[in-house]
């Protein structure tokens, strides 16, 4: 069978015994109304957080190992009624006050992203891998919370896979694909004692992931902020993310370009995400 790059990414590492291994995939979407939500599949169940204005709504529900479908020559990893696959992602959750269902279908072709070079993901370092094979897609369909329904039309999409140890007990991750300007894209990651930092403007790519890169790009957190740098010889790239918690979807973000000049560094771009960046930090 003939895989696609996303696909073959996307693949479950999971052998089926391995002992306190974590994978999970995460999908998120943005509605340019204000809406967002972020859905996790992972080896443990189904978390999905929905957030709209001052609404934040969040849904845990574990599965058994025995409820898990997943595929090994082709993408599918479910639990229960839940499904991730090539072509979309399906699922539906409830607690005590809230039910989530979805429906979704991923516009293809995405654009794909490595969060590592190449040989690190057959290497012992570092131990959680991390890729996103949709780093920016659009995505359509319907997401009803209890009995309200979401048609989305062609949203900014994002979806990524991470497997292996669990997440470290201090970091932070954030994602933004619906900036002012629509082609610019950011996502970035931080976790002692490395980042790394991904740009993409002007249908270019500014990856800031190489092992040297890792200790020069410069972090900044706490709960609610994030303050990161990176830079080549010419440029200089310098965000600043605010949120209200530290698991949220809308989060602000400001994120400067600079140039160097023979005085010094020279602004020669800004772009400003409001209340549409994803924010995720964990403190000891």
């Amino acid at each position: 069978m003939s895989l696609t790059p996303q696909e073959r990414d996307n693949l479950t590492r999971w052998d089926g015994h391995q002992k306190d291994f974590y994978e999970a995939y995460t999908l998120k979407w943005n509605d340019p109304s204000g809406a967002s939500a972020s859905i996790r599949y992972s080896l443990t169940g189904i978390e999905v957080l929905f957030s709209e204005t001052q609404e934040k709504i969040e849904i845990r529900q574990p599965f058994p190992l025995k409820d898990f479908r997943i595929e090994k020559d082709f993408f599918y990893f479910s639990a229960g009624d839940s499904a991730i696959f090539q072509s979309g992602a399906r699922g539906e959750i409830t607690d005590e006050e809230n039910t989530f269902s979805w429906e979704l279908k991923f516009q293809e072709p995405s654009q794909s992203l490595r969060h590592y070079p190449t040989l690190l993901y057959h290497a012992g370092v570092p131990r959680l891998k991390s890729l996103a094979p949709r780093f920016s897609t659009k995505i359509s369909g319907e997401f009803k919370i209890n009995d309200r329904t979401m048609t989305l039309q062609e949203v900014p999409g994002y979806q990524s896979h991470q497997w292996g140890a669990a997440l470290p007990s201090s970091s932070v991750w954030g994602h933004c694909n619906a900036f002012d300007d629509p082609g610019f894209i950011f996502e970035g990651f931080s976790a002692p004692p490395f980042t790394i930092l991904f740009f993409l403007w002007e249908g270019k790519l500014y990856s800031f992931n190489s092992p040297t890169q890792w200790i020069k790009n410069k972090s900044e957190h706490s709960p609610d902020r994030w303050h990161f740098e990176a830079g080549t010889k010419d440029l200089l790239f310098v965000g600043d993310l605010h949120a209200e918690s530290p698991l949220t979807l809308t989060a602000d973000l400001k994120i400067q370009i600079l140039k160097k000049e023979k005085w010094g560094w020279e602004a020669i771009k800004t772009v400003t995400a409001q209340s549409s960046a994803a924010f995720e930090v964990k403190v000891p």
